[in-house]
């Protein structure tokens, strides 16, 4: 049976604690605390996965039918309800914290409860909440194993909308996602709004050269039993606005609504029709590919090489020893004495591999400049074409400049993610040529980048006007005959002896009135609807505004263009260089440590008995043991890693 990230990361972990354990007293405390530093990477490492989608799709309730909480955890309402980032991670209790900026501008972090977090994550218009807009983040820690791993996942507020603030926090996190789930609805089509803001993750996945990443969820198919067309249409459309094939592009079709009837009444069937365990399988899948394999293997990678830091030194003394002509002893010390001279050199800053280093980086940032330069030409287009032909944005400018700074800083994220991969193989080419082994590692920096600047438009409003209502004359006459005094026609007997009395005269109609229970109502006419009323109507912003508009916009985009991107990969590539720089030294520090522990032991075994050679291979034999098997469980846990479900061989 295949084992699970989570089993495969706490069996890595406990291998990691064993090992620095055996670690006391070796005088290693370089190879120490290296292994230390993969441990707490791995430990700390979180899987954060964002929850994206305009305001009405039903983030919320499929993030607490994922979390399986039938009270939910997450705010639900008809209206925009979410206005903060609300992450959930694992916690050994159930806890609940905003994160709140002071008057100084510092953030604290401040216990509330789980009544508060509607208030705090609420719109200000909504109760209680009017109070609540320091608040930046709401926290949630809580004991559920799905999170132990590290797993982390983050509600956001909806993409577009009524609140523009809204797509800002949205797209600020994004580049720290290991995975987006994009939450569409099959009410109605994709709008416009959720367009643009797949065309921005799009923007980064085109900008870092890679495809997965971006899963989406076709929400409340509960609510229609015939949404194979619309289906088929939003992963057309997803995949044309963020630049993948179809065949790149899931859309999963979910109902959180039908997982929480399931939690309610433990009826499987609700469950299977949910489609919450193919998004769950297909969200592990993309977290495997993309992170999983890094996280452990960098770790394992650590563990193998502090088990072989210790082992060398020992498997020297054990050669040396075993070759009582002194062969095998002079070359192991000129090998070894030969190679700490090497890392010496190594370490000097003289040395040519620091001079290597920087002028690949330089080379890498030629390249990284005209990528970024072109998808940054990508957006000005867009922006000065496809978004300026929509009134959206025209009415009121602020929403251009907030879209453009997204789309660029999601594409600056790309490029720094590209640029990334590629710094870390002249890294990996380094060690290589230094004769030095790197553990698996990945560069990252990512820059803070805000390109448009717009002057202050006043936003164009639609014009109101009253629009009279009349309402024209009606005439209505009544009476003119007997009626029954309860208000109702006579009944078949009153109107026979009324129509024998008429013959007799008046005074017998009278008389006979009294007599059958009708009374005489004359003939009235009643008029009504003599007026008007008046209500209040918008009337369309003119297309001659809207053309004026869009031509002071255009003269302000064009002249905006600046080259602010050179800039950033100029600070990218000095981050990279200083990244590798400093992984370097650590590994040469490392290296050197070994060496002087293995010089001392090749001088003992020179001057060791017979008799005494015999007695310490013997403890050599036992103290290598757990080292070796520290080696075998690394081999068997790699292979492992390389079997879990959706990471690619």
């Amino acid at each position: 049976m295949t084992a699970t990230f989570d089993e495969l990361r706490e069996e890595i972990l406990s291998l990691c604690a064993d090992l620095d354990a055996r670690t006391d007293g070796r005088n290693v405390p370089h190879t120490a605390e290296r292994l230390r530093q993969a441990a707490a990477r791995l430990t700390d490492g979180k899987l954060v996965v964002i929850f994206c989608g305009e305001f009405k799709r039903g983030k919320s309730t499929l993030l607490n039918a994922l979390l399986d909480q039938r009270i939910p955890l997450f705010p639900v309402a008809p209206t925009p309800k979410t206005r903060l980032i609300t992450s959930v991670a694992y916690g050994e209790t159930e806890q609940y914290f905003a994160k709140v900026t002071g008057p100084d501008g510092a953030t604290e972090r401040k216990p509330i409860t789980r009544e508060d977090i509607e208030t705090y994550v609420g719109e200000p218009d909504h109760a209680g909440s009017a109070d609540r807009t320091d608040t930046v983040m709401v926290e949630i820690l809580l004991p559920d194993r799905r999170l132990g791993s590290g797993l982390v996942l983050m509600d956001t507020p909806g993409v577009g909308g009524i609140h523009p603030v809204h797509s800002k926090i949205t797209e600020h996190v994004l580049p720290t996602a290991d995975a987006i789930v994009f939450v569409a609805s099959v009410t109605e089509p994709l709008r416009e709004a959720e367009l643009d803001f797949l065309y921005a993750a799009g923007t980064l996945m085109r900008a870092s050269d890679t495809r997965d990443g971006l899963l989406v969820a076709l929400n409340m198919i509960d609510t229609r039993t015939d949404y194979a067309d619309l289906l088929t249409e939003t992963r057309r459309r997803v995949a044309e606005r963020t630049g993948r094939t179809l065949a790149q592009t899931p859309v999963l079709p979910v109902s959180g609504l039908h997982k929480m009837h399931y939690l309610d009444t433990g009826d499987k069937a609700f469950l299977e029709e949910s489609g919450i365990p193919e998004l769950e399988a297909a969200l592990w899948k993309q977290l495997a590919d993309r992170r999983i394999r890094v996280l452990l293997g960098g770790t394992l990678a650590a563990v193998e090489e502090t088990a072989n830091a210790i082992l060398k030194p020992l498997r020297a003394e054990e050669a040396s020893l075993r070759d009582r002509t002194g062969r095998r002893l002079a070359e192991l010390e000129e090998e070894t004495t030969a190679s700490h001279a090497r890392l010496v050199r190594l370490r000097e800053e003289s040395a040519q591999w620091r001079t290597d280093i920087r002028e690949q980086l330089t080379e890498l940032g030629r390249e990284m400049t005209p990528r970024a330069a072109r998808i940054f030409d990508e957006i000005w287009q867009r922006g000065e074409t496809e978004l300026l032909a929509q009134e959206w944005y025209l009415t009121r400018p602020a929403r251009l400049e907030q879209q453009l700074n997204s789309e660029f800083a999601l594409a600056m994220s790309g490029v720094d993610e590209w640029g990334g991969r590629r710094a870390t193989a002249i890294q990996q080419e380094c060690a290589a040529r230094c004769g030095l082994k790197l553990s698996t590692t990945a560069l990252r920096h990512t820059a803070a980048v805000s390109i448009v600047s717009l002057p202050s438009f006043q936003t164009l409003k639609a014009k109101t006007r009253k629009i009279r209502h009349d309402v024209p004359e009606t005439r209505k006459t009544i009476g003119g005959g007997y009626v029954s005094r309860t208000g109702g026609k006579p009944n078949l007997l009153q109107r026979g002896a009324m129509a024998i009395a008429k013959e007799l005269g008046k005074g017998a109609e009278r008389v006979t009135a009294k007599m059958v229970g009708v009374s005489y109502m004359p003939e009235t006419t009643i008029t009504s609807g003599d007026g008007s009323y008046y209500t209040t109507g918008k009337e369309g912003i003119s297309p001659a505004k809207l053309s004026k508009r869009r031509a002071e916009l255009l003269e302000v985009l064009r002249e905006a263009r600046p080259r602010q991107h050179r800039t950033t990969v100029a600070e990218q590539i000095e981050d990279f260089a200083e990244a590798i720089t400093a992984e370097m030294d650590s590994l040469i520090a490392q290296e050197l440590e070994t060496l002087d522990n293995t010089l001392p032991l090749l001088e003992q075994a020179r001057t060791r008995t017979e008799t005494e050679a015999r007695s310490r291979l013997s403890e050599l034999a036992a103290e290598q043991q757990p080292f070796v098997a520290v080696l075998q469980a690394v081999e068997r846990l790699s292979e492992e890693v390389e079997e879990l479900p959706g990471t690619d061989s």
